[in-house]
């Protein structure tokens, strides 16, 4: 029930649709009703929906997302496992036409090779199912591993997690077919902007991880002075943004995360 509201209430709630749908009725009042309220209305829905799409709106919100954990250091110390979220390949593409499709997110895979090859006695495991509606689009796991052997690695000893539709699934699902013991160190890999989320996840649990950010989105608090270099650019990191800050609410409210924002 909680994976179908969250895809239903996604669709309603995101930012550059309400905003559109905001503009769009205000514009329609404005035809009918041809008063200076209505006109007032309209220009209002305007003014919000450029601001929102030009000013560093969705960059701030992002930025607090990508700097609540540093960067992993990596000190040497042994690693019993390497764990990689899904959301990096794109499913209904590489059913469609057959082929290995992956997304703007897939500096996680690389990030979790080039650990993997750092500490091979490291268990890898890749995690991440079938997270469409209507359950029947793909298996991100068996993309992963089409592209694993795309590339030459040997995948033998990677274990595919394939049944997690969501993050919370990923700690569940993860954790059970892993079996961590407690004195042992195992690293996480996933977005900075998502890593919040995740570590709350696992964290609820009783999965103690070590966070990786990778695939950062924003150069600095430099950013927060730049303006979107598009209405279109805006308002995707605004929506980017808000369905982190969307999850992390919903997850503390279900008892999926330990705390709203959690913190290293």
């Amino acid at each position: 029930m909680f994976f179908a509201l969250s895809k239903i209430a996604w669709v309603i709630v995101t930012p550059s649709n309400l905003l559109f749908c905001f503009l769009f009725l205000s514009a329609l009042l404005a035809c009918i009703r041809r008063s200076r309220r209505a006109y007032g209305i309209h220009l209002f829905a305007l003014s919000l929906f450029l601001v929102c799409g030009y000013l560093p709106i969705g960059t701030a919100f992002q930025l607090m997302l990508e700097e609540r954990f540093a960067l992993f250091v990596d000190d040497g110390r042994p690693i019993a496992g390497i764990i990689v979220l899904g959301g990096w390949t794109d499913t209904e593409i590489a059913v469609s036409r057959d082929v290995v499709a992956v997304n703007d997110a897939t500096e996680r895979f690389f990030a979790a090779q080039a650990l993997s090859r750092r500490h091979p006695e490291a268990r890898l495991v890749f995690t991440g199912g079938d997270g469409s509606f209507s359950g029947d689009v793909g298996n991100e796991a068996d993309d992963v591993m089409r592209l694993t052997r795309s590339l030459g690695f040997d995948d033998r000893a990677v274990i595919f997690e394939r049944r997690s539709r969501n993050t919370y699934e990923n700690a569940v699902f993860t954790k059970a077919l892993v079996m961590p013991k407690p004195d042992e160190r195992w690293l996480m890999v996933t977005s900075a902007a998502h890593m919040p989320r995740s570590v709350g996840c696992f964290r609820a649990i009783g999965f103690e991880v070590v966070p990786v950010p990778v695939d950062f989105r924003t150069r600095g608090r430099s950013d927060l002075l730049r303006p979107a270099r598009s209405l279109a650019e805006g308002l995707s990191r605004l929506d980017l943004a808000f369905r982190e800050w969307a999850g992390l609410l919903a997850y503390w409210l279900s008892g999926r995360s330990v705390a709203l924002f959690p913190a290293p």
